[in-house]
């Protein structure tokens, strides 16, 4: 069921976002700037301390592009248990 958002709520946190990466896609169709980008704009939303982690989708446009994006996540995870924990919850 659709949901209408209070138009004051839209200009305090914003529904669906849209970053510009400068980075280019390779031969096999993916985009590891872009990984990068996404793993590290995850981290600052999920890493707040005076904010609860917001509920993210990530939308990309072929699935060897979602396949390292997935992977990007699982291996800074890896390294961090905090951000394996709120990944874990999404």
């Amino acid at each position: 069921m659709p949901t209408a958002h209070p138009p004051e709520s839209l200009s305090i946190q914003k529904p669906i976002q849209v970053h510009r990466i400068d980075s280019q896609y390779s031969s096999d169709q993916t985009n590891p700037g872009e990984a990068a980008a996404i793993v590290n704009h995850l981290r600052e939303l999920w890493m707040k301390r005076d904010a609860s982690v917001p509920t993210t989708g990530v939308v990309t446009f072929n699935i060897h592009q979602r396949d390292a994006i997935l992977d990007a996540l699982k291996s800074e995870a890896e390294g961090d248990r905090v951000f394996a924990d709120v990944l874990g919850r999404e």
